[in-house]
């Protein structure tokens, strides 16, 4: 089927973009502009002297090194722990592949304060892996704040990511390839480095830099886990900035940070040629991230010479000699034991939750529910109702925003319009949430914003409007623009169009886009920690004031609860789209009945 030209796409919906066009422009990009100002602005003198000062300082060159170190270590590895759990599930089915995806998803819906605490469990003197230790006769090791937590807490956090990115890039390589290269004589190792994992070089690419990225602008996890021995630039620019009140060092470290990533992901698009939408949002990503056959085949005449004599492929050679690789089960049985270790520390927070004292040990000494009516006293009721409020309004609006928005650039009849305002749309994406969370504070704070209910929902909505927005924007592209070309054609307004055609078609995507919108909202940590105050405090905020001051098992509890909520809202989810789909398989059966 020809593709559909520009002057055959429906007239008039560019419109429909401008609302959230201006919102991001007002919201995010003025604060982001007031930060680079601030950065060269010192006591009312233009000038570069907070630059100046940080690059001088030891202290600040040993959190660059370690912000560079930490990312690149917790990128790689999340890339080989993300891979293999990745390809099973692409290639699983039924019940395992469900297990594999709860595994996964439930950490990344859960707050990353809820992480850390799991991590804190795990890792403690009295925890997990220190009791292991001297089971075995060891001594108790000093793993909490160090660089090794730090590493955890990343890869833990970022693995998530990392998986979800790479499902879709693994499901779109055809597995008649490796038995192609299988039936030319390679053995299972050597077929899956020569063949299979250069059509997913793009994936893995886009996963590895998406991490990278992440890790570089993280601020719970260093903060909490890291002390003063591991500390990032995420945590250095909270600490000046809200800590210490040095606005004008804490955004010239913001700039440096987003330069920085800004610099990693220009360059990757240009010796990768991806557009830059594609890594922020990989869920964008078209077939063409996947190499062809005729792609492979150039690039092996190309590169074979190379490859006989690589490090990968002498490994994957020696694993078919040994007959490693040829065991059945091997990758979905070391897939399986990464999912578990992935969600373990998820499930710790149950029992702590029932713990009998304050200190984090497990399995606990003895048993209470004093946590659990803790949880329901107001220094924690007070912060879920601001959280559930905030979260509400947020998603209606950035839903309401960003699929309106997917309409109007989906359906734009100018192709310099989605050119450029796609990528926009998803500026919230590119910056670290650390520089957006300074950014807002600087700015609110001379509007007035600072410790209210407004100044919340504001940040919330311009940082998850991009996440309604991809999502409207993969159903607009599957709507065949027919539909809209036949309303017109019998007289209907845009408006009446929008309401009794695209919006009813793009159902599925509004609720996906709400519940993912609330969910971001209500466990984000970043911005509710900067922006809070004695006024208004939000659930996030109160979980890294008891993470930060005391040990408080109260936050065992929320993980349960919240753990209960996103497994809830995935269920219903999961019921409403079979129930959807029965009602499509049922209304087609009908119509060929009556015809």
């Amino acid at each position: 089927m020809a593709r559909r030209t520009d002057s055959a796409r429906p007239k008039g919906w560019g419109a429909l973009a401008l609302p959230a066009v201006l919102f991001i422009t007002v919201v995010y990009v003025l604060p982001l502009g007031m930060l680079l100002l601030r950065s060269v602005v010192n006591e009312e003198e233009p000038g570069l002297g907070a630059y100046t000062r940080l690059l001088a300082d030891p202290g600040f060159l040993t959190v660059l090194r370690n912000t560079a170190l930490l990312s690149l270590l917790s990128a790689v590895l999340c890339v080989l722990i993300g891979f293999p759990i990745a390809l099973t599930i692409a290639r699983s089915r039924g019940v395992f592949r469900a297990f594999l995806f709860i595994c996964v998803v439930t950490p990344y819906l859960t707050s990353v304060l809820i992480r850390v605490f799991a991590i804190q469990v795990l890792l403690g003197a009295e925890g997990i892996v220190n009791n292991l230790l001297t089971a075995v006769g060891l001594d108790r090791a000093d793993l909490l704040f160090n660089s090794f937590a730090v590493i955890v807490g990343l890869v833990h956090s970022e693995i998530p990511i990392v998986v979800l990115v790479l499902v879709p890039i693994i499901e779109k390589v055809d597995p008649s390839r490796m038995l192609a290269a299988r039936s030319l004589g390679a053995g299972p190792a050597e077929a899956f480095v020569r063949v299979f994992l250069p059509a997913t070089r793009p994936g893995l690419q886009v996963a590895f830099v998406l991490a990278l990225v992440y890790s570089a602008g993280s601020f719970a996890v260093p903060e909490l886990l890291g002390g003063n021995a591991a500390g990032m630039a995420g945590s250095f620019v909270y600490g000046a900035i809200s800590q210490e009140g040095d606005t004008a060092s804490g955004a010239a470290a913001s700039v440096l940070l987003s330069v920085a990533v800004m610099a990693v992901l220009v360059l990757f698009t240009l010796l990768t040629r991806q557009k830059i939408q594609n890594v922020v949002a990989p869920q964008l990503m078209s077939t063409a991230a996947v190499e062809t056959p005729e792609r492979e085949r150039a690039r092996r005449r190309g590169s074979r010479r190379h490859t006989r004599r690589s490090v990968s492929g002498l490994a994957a050679r020696l694993l078919d000699r040994s007959r490693i690789s040829y065991l059945p089960g091997i990758v979905p049985a070391i897939a399986t034991v990464l999912a578990l270790l992935v969600l373990l520390p998820q499930l710790l927070a149950i029992p702590i939750s029932f713990a009998g004292t304050r200190a984090l040990v497990f399995p606990p000494n003895s048993y209470s529910t004093q946590w659990w009516a803790n949880m329901f006293t107001g220094s924690w009721l007070r912060p879920l109702g601001v959280s559930v409020l905030v979260g509400v309004v947020s998603s209606v609006c950035a839903t309401a925003l960003g699929v309106l928005a997917a309409i109007g650039v989906g359906r734009a009849g100018s192709r310099a319009v989605r050119a450029l305002s796609l990528p926009y749309l998803l500026l919230p994406l590119l910056f670290p949430v650390v520089v957006a969370a300074g950014a807002f504070f600087i700015s609110f704070l001379r509007v007035g914003l600072i410790d209210t209910q407004a100044g919340f929902v504001l940040a919330h909505i311009a940082i998850t409007l991009p996440q309604a927005f991809i999502i409207g924007y993969a159903g607009v592209q599957a709507i065949n623009p027919d539909y809209e070309h036949a309303a017109a054609s019998l007289g209907a307004s845009r408006l009446r169009t929008l309401r009794r055609i695209l919006l009813p078609l793009l159902g599925g995507q509004v609720l996906a886009a709400l519940f993912l919108t609330f969910v971001t909202s209500f466990d984000e940590s970043t911005i509710a920690i900067f922006l809070s105050g004695i006024n208004v405090q939000t659930l996030p905020s109160r979980i890294f004031e008891a993470l930060a001051l005391q040990t408080d098992p109260t936050v065992g509890v929320t993980a349960v609860l919240f753990m209960a909520f996103v497994s809830v809202g995935a269920i219903a989810w999961q019921v409403l789209k079979r129930l959807r789909r029965r009602t499509a398989q049922r209304t087609e059966t009908e119509r060929g009945q009556a015809a």
